[in-house]
């Protein structure tokens, strides 16, 4: 397809994060090069000189916003003639096959994808000299460089995540959170051998309504229904979390700020973390009660100590932590073990008072 027939275009720009956004080319400078780009070539920006904009990883084939573009696309048949965007290792992180995946599909609606930096040739027929036209005789002479483009994006996002996600499973498994914090801890910066690390401390304004459930849980003296009564006269509401549009770049309503129920509550009390053991899926949802110095034998409903414990080490079957004793104290554990009974998570078919060793 030549650039000398209509001249409509989409634009697409794509960030992974806001965090990328900040450190990198931001959605607007994406924008607005891209906008000079169609402006200088004539062509014209639809629907309605709109661009595409979307924070959403790149290594996804299905992304809201260009799916929202197919749509389009296919609402409007012979409409769209070139999609552009700023660069191949920006628009896709998922490699050569997820390119031509992308590229294939476009093509199958008569749109040409081109990138500002003009890596991306018009596709030519090899047999144009003799005049005969087959499907392998259509090919772009940038079909090599694009998909090395592609391929490198891939194993550059690879490299990063390795890095990233192994040191962040090593340290979720020291202890450390990684996270948003669990409702009644918030997170805390603390210098640790020279290194700043995330802990769980108490959340000074939502840590009573934790620690009220449990108490009234373990003294077994209300139900279930008469301990949500008391916890929201107490004031309690869920979290209050942004809800964005679908390019993740507008806040567009709130979800939570609704009181306490029978089912939140039953989930809240089977959460581990609220006894200081830290069980998800970079711990294989396994831990083990371990304490180094004095060994000693306790009971786990006797366990007082304060929060937040650190775990070091992942064992089936039992619960290992290690105290950090230069923090403040925060939710105290044992009226929290004692109601867990027999639905506490961490170790299936375990008996509520099973005895650990620990050390002081």
């Amino acid at each position: 397809m030549s650039h000398t027939n209509n001249k409509n275009c989409i634009i697409y720009c794509r960030v992974s994060s806001a965090k990328s956004a900040q450190e990198g080319e931001s959605l607007d400078a994406q924008e607005g090069i891209c906008r000079k780009f169609v402006a200088d070539r004539g062509f014209a920006i639809i629907p309605n000189g709109t661009v595409f904009r979307e924070t959403f990883s790149g290594r996804k084939d299905k992304r809201p916003v260009l799916d929202d573009i197919f749509d389009y696309i296919e609402q409007n048949p012979g409409k769209v003639n070139y999609f552009v965007f700023r660069v191949i290792d920006r628009f896709t992180r998922g490699g050569s096959y997820s390119y031509e995946g992308i590229k294939k599909r476009l093509a199958g609606h008569g749109v040409e994808m081109i990138d500002t930096y003009g890596v991306i040739q018009p596709v030519k027929n090899t047999l144009e000299h003799v005049g005969f036209e087959y499907d392998w005789s259509r090919t772009s002479p940038s079909e090599i460089a694009e998909t090395v483009i592609a391929n490198t994006a891939k194993a550059e996002v690879t490299n990063i995540l390795t890095r990233m996600i192994g040191r962040e499973i090593e340290l979720t498994n020291e202890g450390f959170k990684i996270r948003e914090a669990v409702d009644g801890y918030q997170n805390k910066k603390v210098l640790i051998g020279g290194k700043k690390k995330v802990i769980q401390i108490a959340d000074p304004e939502r840590a009573k309504f934790i620690l009220e459930m449990f108490n009234l849980r373990a003294a077994g003296t209300h139900t279930d229904k008469e301990i949500v009564a008391r916890i929201n006269a107490m004031g309690y509401r869920t979290r209050i979390q942004n809800r964005w549009d679908r390019a993740h770049e507008k806040v567009i309503g709130s979800t939570g700020g609704v009181p306490l129920t029978v089912k939140r509550l039953q989930e809240l009390i089977c959460r581990p973390i609220y006894c200081g053991v830290m069980c998800e899926k970079w711990t294989r949802h396994q831990a083990e009660l371990k304490l180094c110095r004095k060994e000693w034998n306790v009971r786990f409903e006797n366990l007082r100590m304060p929060l937040p414990f650190t775990v070091i080490k992942s064992i089936p079957a039992r619960v290992t932590m290690r105290l950090k004793l230069s923090e403040s104290p925060c939710l105290p554990p044992g009226p929290l073990l004692a109601s867990f009974g027999h639905k506490y998570p961490v170790v299936p078919n375990v008996e509520r008072n099973f005895r650990c060793s620990m050390t002081w």
